[in-house]
């Protein structure tokens, strides 16, 4: 069996959930490179202005690259941060309790699993939970994004 990933993309205003499964993956692989992929794996149809353009398949995301933080995603299918609220990072395997990433995504590394197992990395629109590790470097770069 392989290791795979899976991205998840969770909106607070009660859109349906995007997924796409079994992106490939390989040794050294970061969720940066994942969101890469997924954002890949789903054109054309997944970005705006395509001909067939279908919404629950945007993985399209922007990234902000701080020197001193490292890459930063404050825009997912086109939602960027307002009203207090983020996209916030949670990344663990398949079957486990979803842990929110210490680190930024080009530095979250999807290990490997000897049984194959999946990896999630789940992105979730929502204000920063208290017990965030990266909740005040979030609110900053979003702030410094907008900027």
């Amino acid at each position: 069996m392989t290791n795979t990933v899976t991205v998840i993309i969770g909106e607070a205003d009660g859109a349906p959930r995007r997924w796409l499964e079994n992106i490939p993956w390989y040794a050294g692989m970061t969720v940066l490179q994942a969101m890469i992929m997924a954002d890949a794996m789903t054109e054309p149809s997944g970005h705006p202005g395509a001909p067939d353009y279908q919404p629950q398949c945007d993985f399209s995301f922007r990234v902000i690259y701080s020197s001193m933080f490292g890459a930063f995603v404050d825009q997912i299918g086109g939602k960027s941060a307002r009203g207090g609220q983020y996209w916030m990072l949670y990344y663990y395997p398949k079957g486990q309790a979803p842990k929110p990433s210490q680190y930024g995504v080009n530095e979250a590394l999807l290990l490997e699993d000897a049984a194959g197992q999946t990896m999630i990395v789940e992105w979730c629109f929502e204000a920063p939970r208290a017990n965030h590790p990266r909740a005040a470097l979030v609110k900053t770069l979003a702030n410094r994004a907008r900027s």
